[in-house]
Protein backbone atom coordinates (compact mmCIF):
# COMPACT_ATOMS: atom_id res chain seq x y z
CA UNK A 1 0.00 0.00 0.00
CA UNK A 2 1.45 3.53 -1.19
CA UNK A 3 1.64 6.55 1.12
CA UNK A 4 -1.13 8.49 -1.15
CA UNK A 5 -3.39 5.13 -0.61
CA UNK A 6 -2.56 5.00 2.88
CA UNK A 7 -3.50 8.94 3.64
CA UNK A 8 -6.47 8.55 2.01
CA UNK A 9 -7.87 5.47 3.53
CA UNK A 10 -7.37 7.98 7.44
CA UNK A 11 -8.95 10.64 5.78
CA UNK A 12 -12.38 8.72 4.83
CA UNK A 13 -11.96 7.18 8.56
CA UNK A 14 -11.69 10.94 9.83
CA UNK A 15 -14.17 12.16 7.72
CA UNK A 16 -16.84 9.28 8.13
CA UNK A 17 -16.47 9.21 12.08
CA UNK A 18 -16.95 12.91 12.00
CA UNK A 19 -20.58 12.87 9.75
CA UNK A 20 -21.56 9.78 11.35
CA UNK A 21 -21.60 11.49 14.81
CA UNK A 22 -23.09 14.72 13.26
CA UNK A 23 -26.40 12.70 12.02
CA UNK A 24 -29.27 11.00 14.11
CA UNK A 25 -28.85 7.31 14.39
CA UNK A 26 -31.02 5.37 12.71
CA UNK A 27 -33.58 2.82 14.08
CA UNK A 28 -34.71 -0.79 13.01
CA UNK A 29 -38.36 -1.63 14.41
CA UNK A 30 -39.16 -4.93 15.58
CA UNK A 31 -42.68 -5.33 16.65
CA UNK A 32 -43.27 -7.14 19.89
CA UNK A 33 -45.99 -9.60 19.95
CA UNK A 34 -48.37 -9.65 22.65
CA UNK A 35 -50.40 -12.63 24.32
CA UNK A 36 -53.87 -13.58 23.25
CA UNK A 37 -56.20 -11.24 24.97
CA UNK A 38 -53.69 -8.38 25.95
CA UNK A 39 -53.67 -4.96 24.53
CA UNK A 40 -52.36 -1.28 25.49
CA UNK A 41 -49.16 -1.22 27.63
CA UNK A 42 -45.40 -0.89 27.20
CA UNK A 43 -42.07 -2.65 26.70
CA UNK A 44 -40.37 -0.97 29.49
CA UNK A 45 -36.80 -1.98 30.33
CA UNK A 46 -34.46 -4.60 28.06
CA UNK A 47 -31.24 -6.13 29.54
CA UNK A 48 -28.17 -7.01 27.50
CA UNK A 49 -29.04 -10.11 26.39
CA UNK A 50 -31.63 -8.78 24.85
CA UNK A 51 -34.08 -10.00 27.15
CA UNK A 52 -37.15 -7.20 27.71
CA UNK A 53 -39.83 -6.26 30.38
CA UNK A 54 -42.66 -4.38 29.89
CA UNK A 55 -46.89 -5.17 31.21
CA UNK A 56 -50.24 -4.85 29.33
CA UNK A 57 -53.83 -4.76 29.92
CA UNK A 58 -56.51 -7.30 30.14
CA UNK A 59 -60.03 -6.37 29.29
CA UNK A 60 -60.68 -5.57 32.80
CA UNK A 61 -57.98 -3.57 32.77
CA UNK A 62 -55.79 -5.19 35.26
CA UNK A 63 -52.22 -4.86 34.17
CA UNK A 64 -50.30 -7.90 33.44
CA UNK A 65 -45.96 -8.38 33.63
CA UNK A 66 -44.28 -9.66 30.41
CA UNK A 67 -41.19 -11.24 29.99
CA UNK A 68 -39.89 -11.39 25.68
CA UNK A 69 -37.07 -13.45 25.44
CA UNK A 70 -34.44 -13.38 22.69
CA UNK A 71 -35.93 -15.84 20.24
CA UNK A 72 -39.29 -13.80 20.42
CA UNK A 73 -41.34 -15.07 22.68
CA UNK A 74 -43.52 -13.70 25.30
CA UNK A 75 -44.38 -15.10 29.15
CA UNK A 76 -47.48 -13.54 30.81
CA UNK A 77 -46.48 -14.05 34.17
CA UNK A 78 -49.90 -12.43 35.63
CA UNK A 79 -49.41 -10.09 38.88
CA UNK A 80 -48.91 -10.89 42.74
CA UNK A 81 -51.79 -12.87 43.75
CA UNK A 82 -54.49 -10.80 45.28
CA UNK A 83 -53.58 -8.00 43.32
CA UNK A 84 -54.87 -5.99 39.97
CA UNK A 85 -52.11 -4.53 38.22
CA UNK A 86 -48.24 -5.10 37.90
CA UNK A 87 -45.67 -2.32 36.43
CA UNK A 88 -42.36 -3.83 35.55
CA UNK A 89 -39.52 -0.67 35.85
CA UNK A 90 -36.26 -2.84 35.44
CA UNK A 91 -34.43 -6.12 34.05
CA UNK A 92 -31.40 -7.48 35.28
CA UNK A 93 -28.55 -9.58 33.41
CA UNK A 94 -29.96 -12.59 34.83
CA UNK A 95 -33.85 -11.96 33.80
CA UNK A 96 -34.74 -10.84 37.59
CA UNK A 97 -37.43 -8.58 37.11
CA UNK A 98 -38.63 -5.79 39.09
CA UNK A 99 -41.09 -3.37 40.25
CA UNK A 100 -44.53 -2.78 41.61
CA UNK A 101 -47.97 -5.04 41.93
CA UNK A 102 -51.08 -2.80 42.56
CA UNK A 103 -54.43 -3.66 45.21
CA UNK A 104 -57.25 -0.82 44.46
CA UNK A 105 -59.85 -0.48 47.11
CA UNK A 106 -62.95 1.22 47.53
CA UNK A 107 -61.95 3.39 50.46
CA UNK A 108 -58.77 3.93 52.70
CA UNK A 109 -56.00 3.35 51.47
CA UNK A 110 -57.53 3.37 47.74
CA UNK A 111 -54.36 1.88 46.40
CA UNK A 112 -51.51 0.17 48.20
CA UNK A 113 -48.29 -1.30 46.26
CA UNK A 114 -46.05 -4.00 46.75
CA UNK A 115 -42.66 -4.97 45.23
CA UNK A 116 -41.92 -7.81 43.78
CA UNK A 117 -39.13 -9.91 41.84
CA UNK A 118 -40.16 -12.41 39.52
CA UNK A 119 -37.60 -14.50 37.17
CA UNK A 120 -39.42 -17.65 34.44
CA UNK A 121 -36.73 -20.40 36.71
CA UNK A 122 -37.90 -18.91 39.86
CA UNK A 123 -41.66 -17.46 39.52
CA UNK A 124 -42.64 -14.49 41.89
CA UNK A 125 -40.10 -13.81 44.92
CA UNK A 126 -41.46 -12.51 48.55
CA UNK A 127 -39.81 -8.91 48.91
CA UNK A 128 -40.69 -8.88 53.02
CA UNK A 129 -42.05 -5.81 54.90
CA UNK A 130 -40.13 -3.65 57.44
CA UNK A 131 -41.86 -3.88 60.90
CA UNK A 132 -44.66 -0.87 60.62
CA UNK A 133 -44.45 -0.79 57.03
CA UNK A 134 -47.84 -1.17 54.74
CA UNK A 135 -46.70 -0.70 51.46
CA UNK A 136 -43.70 -1.11 49.45
CA UNK A 137 -41.86 -0.48 45.64
CA UNK A 138 -39.63 -1.28 43.99
CA UNK A 139 -37.38 1.07 40.99
CA UNK A 140 -34.25 -1.00 40.40
CA UNK A 141 -32.01 -3.73 40.81
CA UNK A 142 -28.21 -4.44 40.01
CA UNK A 143 -26.55 -7.65 38.80
CA UNK A 144 -25.65 -9.19 42.01
CA UNK A 145 -29.35 -9.33 43.97
CA UNK A 146 -29.94 -5.90 45.59
CA UNK A 147 -33.24 -4.54 44.81
CA UNK A 148 -33.60 -0.59 45.36
CA UNK A 149 -37.31 0.69 46.46
CA UNK A 150 -38.88 2.15 49.31
CA UNK A 151 -41.55 1.13 51.68
CA UNK A 152 -44.06 3.52 53.47
CA UNK A 153 -47.33 3.03 55.57
CA UNK A 154 -46.78 3.99 59.73
CA UNK A 155 -44.05 5.87 58.79
CA UNK A 156 -44.00 9.77 58.00
CA UNK A 157 -42.66 9.60 54.79
CA UNK A 158 -41.18 7.15 52.47
CA UNK A 159 -38.10 5.47 53.17
CA UNK A 160 -35.53 3.99 50.60
CA UNK A 161 -34.92 0.33 50.82
CA UNK A 162 -32.96 -2.64 49.69
CA UNK A 163 -33.68 -5.69 49.36
CA UNK A 164 -31.40 -8.70 48.52
CA UNK A 165 -32.57 -11.66 46.32
CA UNK A 166 -32.25 -15.26 48.15
CA UNK A 167 -33.14 -13.26 51.56
CA UNK A 168 -35.95 -14.37 53.57
CA UNK A 169 -35.04 -11.24 56.30
CA UNK A 170 -36.69 -7.62 55.82
CA UNK A 171 -35.15 -5.05 53.53
CA UNK A 172 -32.05 -2.74 54.70
CA UNK A 173 -33.23 0.37 55.10
CA UNK A 174 -31.03 3.22 54.66
CA UNK A 175 -31.73 5.68 57.63
CA UNK A 176 -31.39 9.68 57.69
CA UNK A 177 -32.63 9.41 53.99
CA UNK A 178 -35.85 10.63 52.47
CA UNK A 179 -38.05 9.10 49.27
CA UNK A 180 -37.46 5.71 47.81
CA UNK A 181 -34.52 4.41 46.68
CA UNK A 182 -34.32 4.90 42.58
CA UNK A 183 -31.84 2.57 41.52
CA UNK A 184 -28.57 1.12 42.23
CA UNK A 185 -25.18 0.06 40.46
CA UNK A 186 -22.95 -2.90 40.51
CA UNK A 187 -20.61 -1.05 42.42
CA UNK A 188 -23.04 -0.92 45.05
CA UNK A 189 -23.47 3.38 44.89
CA UNK A 190 -27.48 3.94 45.54
CA UNK A 191 -29.52 6.85 44.06
CA UNK A 192 -31.85 8.34 46.58
CA UNK A 193 -33.79 11.52 45.54
CA UNK A 194 -31.07 14.46 44.89
CA UNK A 195 -27.87 11.85 46.46
CA UNK A 196 -26.13 9.01 45.51
CA UNK A 197 -24.72 6.85 49.09
CA UNK A 198 -21.67 5.01 48.36
CA UNK A 199 -21.19 1.38 49.69
CA UNK A 200 -19.00 2.97 52.76
CA UNK A 201 -22.13 5.17 53.11
CA UNK A 202 -20.65 8.51 52.17
CA UNK A 203 -23.13 10.54 50.20
CA UNK A 204 -22.25 12.62 46.84
CA UNK A 205 -24.96 15.41 46.32
CA UNK A 206 -26.28 15.71 43.49
CA UNK A 207 -25.42 19.84 42.99
CA UNK A 208 -28.63 21.64 40.65
CA UNK A 209 -27.81 23.36 37.60
CA UNK A 210 -26.49 27.37 38.07
CA UNK A 211 -29.69 29.25 38.44
CA UNK A 212 -31.69 26.07 39.62
CA UNK A 213 -33.12 25.68 43.09
CA UNK A 214 -32.81 22.02 43.37
CA UNK A 215 -32.71 18.56 41.91
CA UNK A 216 -33.90 15.30 41.74
CA UNK A 217 -31.79 12.35 40.33
CA UNK A 218 -33.95 9.23 37.75
CA UNK A 219 -31.41 6.76 36.70
CA UNK A 220 -27.99 5.82 37.16
CA UNK A 221 -25.62 3.74 35.41
CA UNK A 222 -22.47 1.21 36.53
CA UNK A 223 -19.90 4.12 35.70
CA UNK A 224 -21.73 6.32 38.50
CA UNK A 225 -23.69 9.09 35.95
CA UNK A 226 -26.84 10.12 37.22
CA UNK A 227 -30.01 11.53 34.70
CA UNK A 228 -32.16 13.36 36.67
CA UNK A 229 -34.04 16.89 36.80
CA UNK A 230 -33.11 20.45 37.63
CA UNK A 231 -35.95 22.48 39.29
CA UNK A 232 -36.10 26.76 39.46
CA UNK A 233 -38.19 28.32 41.56
CA UNK A 234 -41.17 27.82 40.01
CA UNK A 235 -40.56 23.88 39.34
CA UNK A 236 -39.87 24.02 36.01
CA UNK A 237 -37.53 21.17 35.18
CA UNK A 238 -34.39 20.92 33.11
CA UNK A 239 -33.07 17.37 32.36
CA UNK A 240 -29.59 17.30 33.67
CA UNK A 241 -26.69 14.74 33.73
CA UNK A 242 -23.83 14.45 36.55
CA UNK A 243 -20.92 13.07 36.07
CA UNK A 244 -19.44 10.07 38.26
CA UNK A 245 -17.89 13.53 40.66
CA UNK A 246 -21.16 15.17 40.72
CA UNK A 247 -21.05 18.05 38.23
CA UNK A 248 -23.92 18.66 36.20
CA UNK A 249 -24.59 18.85 32.46
CA UNK A 250 -28.23 20.36 30.71
CA UNK A 251 -29.29 18.04 28.15
CA UNK A 252 -32.85 19.40 27.90
CA UNK A 253 -33.28 21.96 25.16
CA UNK A 254 -35.76 25.42 25.36
CA UNK A 255 -39.59 24.55 24.85
CA UNK A 256 -39.48 21.25 26.17
CA UNK A 257 -42.00 21.05 29.24
CA UNK A 258 -43.10 18.10 30.76
CA UNK A 259 -39.98 16.30 30.22
CA UNK A 260 -39.63 12.77 31.71
CA UNK A 261 -36.58 11.26 31.62
CA UNK A 262 -36.61 7.13 31.57
CA UNK A 263 -32.92 5.61 31.10
CA UNK A 264 -29.38 5.52 30.66
CA UNK A 265 -26.81 3.52 29.35
CA UNK A 266 -23.51 2.47 30.49
CA UNK A 267 -22.32 4.58 27.28
CA UNK A 268 -24.06 7.48 28.99
CA UNK A 269 -26.70 7.59 26.38
CA UNK A 270 -29.97 8.59 27.97
CA UNK A 271 -33.85 8.06 26.79
CA UNK A 272 -36.71 10.01 27.60
CA UNK A 273 -39.60 12.18 26.64
CA UNK A 274 -41.06 15.50 26.46
CA UNK A 275 -43.77 17.71 25.14
CA UNK A 276 -42.89 20.36 22.29
CA UNK A 277 -46.19 23.13 22.47
CA UNK A 278 -48.59 20.20 22.83
CA UNK A 279 -46.97 17.29 20.74
CA UNK A 280 -45.57 14.52 22.78
CA UNK A 281 -41.51 13.64 21.38
CA UNK A 282 -39.42 11.36 22.72
CA UNK A 283 -35.45 12.26 23.19
CA UNK A 284 -32.34 10.49 22.77
CA UNK A 285 -28.97 12.11 24.07
CA UNK A 286 -25.23 10.75 23.06
CA UNK A 287 -22.39 12.09 24.42
CA UNK A 288 -20.50 12.48 21.21
CA UNK A 289 -23.89 14.20 19.11
CA UNK A 290 -26.08 15.88 22.00
CA UNK A 291 -30.06 15.67 22.37
CA UNK A 292 -31.63 14.77 19.43
CA UNK A 293 -35.77 13.71 18.67
CA UNK A 294 -35.95 9.87 18.60
CA UNK A 295 -38.20 9.62 15.86
CA UNK A 296 -38.82 6.43 13.76
CA UNK A 297 -39.60 6.50 9.83
CA UNK A 298 -43.61 5.29 9.37
CA UNK A 299 -44.49 6.02 13.07
CA UNK A 300 -46.34 8.46 15.50
CA UNK A 301 -46.28 8.85 19.38
CA UNK A 302 -43.22 7.31 19.43
CA UNK A 303 -42.09 6.96 23.62
CA UNK A 304 -38.76 5.62 24.63
CA UNK A 305 -38.95 3.51 27.57
CA UNK A 306 -35.79 2.27 28.53
CA UNK A 307 -32.18 0.92 26.55
CA UNK A 308 -29.29 -1.15 27.11
CA UNK A 309 -25.36 -1.30 26.67
CA UNK A 310 -26.05 -1.79 22.45
CA UNK A 311 -28.28 1.30 22.34
CA UNK A 312 -31.08 -0.65 21.49
CA UNK A 313 -34.47 1.13 23.08
CA UNK A 314 -37.25 -0.64 23.92
CA UNK A 315 -41.15 1.52 23.77
CA UNK A 316 -44.00 2.00 21.68
CA UNK A 317 -45.45 3.68 19.23
CA UNK A 318 -48.48 4.03 16.99
CA UNK A 319 -47.98 2.80 13.20
CA UNK A 320 -49.22 5.65 10.73
CA UNK A 321 -50.05 2.55 7.99
CA UNK A 322 -51.99 0.63 9.94
CA UNK A 323 -53.36 3.10 13.32
CA UNK A 324 -52.46 0.12 15.36
CA UNK A 325 -50.94 1.18 18.87
CA UNK A 326 -47.53 -1.15 19.22
CA UNK A 327 -44.56 -2.49 21.27
CA UNK A 328 -41.71 -2.28 20.11
CA UNK A 329 -37.77 -2.66 20.21
CA UNK A 330 -35.78 -0.28 18.25
CA UNK A 331 -32.25 -1.19 17.34
CA UNK A 332 -29.49 1.08 15.69
CA UNK A 333 -28.49 0.69 11.99
CA UNK A 334 -25.18 1.23 11.05
CA UNK A 335 -24.92 3.88 8.60
CA UNK A 336 -23.09 3.09 5.15
CA UNK A 337 -20.59 5.69 6.44
CA UNK A 338 -19.78 3.63 9.59
CA UNK A 339 -19.52 0.74 8.10
CA UNK A 340 -16.68 2.56 5.55
CA UNK A 341 -15.10 4.38 8.41
CA UNK A 342 -14.87 0.93 10.06
CA UNK A 343 -13.47 -0.41 7.12
CA UNK A 344 -10.82 2.62 6.22
CA UNK A 345 -9.90 2.48 10.11
CA UNK A 346 -8.63 -1.15 9.53
CA UNK A 347 -6.84 -0.29 6.29
CA UNK A 348 -5.21 2.34 7.73
CA UNK A 349 -4.23 0.47 10.47
CA UNK A 350 -3.05 -2.44 8.80
CA UNK A 351 -1.57 0.19 6.41
CA UNK A 352 0.87 1.31 8.86
CA UNK A 353 1.53 -1.99 10.62
CA UNK A 354 3.08 -3.13 7.36
CA UNK A 355 4.89 0.25 6.90
CA UNK A 356 6.42 -0.59 10.35
CA UNK A 357 7.21 -3.97 8.96
CA UNK A 358 8.77 -3.08 5.99
CA UNK A 359 11.02 -0.46 7.73
CA UNK A 360 12.28 -2.91 10.51
CA UNK A 361 13.24 -5.23 7.52
CA UNK A 362 15.45 -2.57 5.37
CA UNK A 363 17.21 -1.54 8.72
CA UNK A 364 17.57 -5.49 9.25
Amino acid sequence: MNRGSLSLLCLIALLCGTLTRAHAVQYRVRYLALPAGLTGGTARAINDGGMIGGYAHDAAGNYHGLLWDTDGSVTDFGMLPGSKTTEVRAITSAGWLVGASYWVYDGPPYVQTRAFAWRRESGFVDLPLPSGAMTSSAYGANDQGVIAGGVSGYYPSTIPALWTLGASTPPVLLSGLTGPAYDVNNRGDVLVDDVVRTPDGILRQLIPLPGYAYSRGARMNNAGQVVGYSYDAGNNSAITLWDADGRPTRLSQDGWSYINVIDINDVGQVVGMYLDGTHGHSFFYDPAAGSQEFTVPGARYVEARGMNNQGIIVGDLEDLATGQYRLAAFEPVPEPCTVLSLLAGLGCLAGRSAKRYLSSKRVA
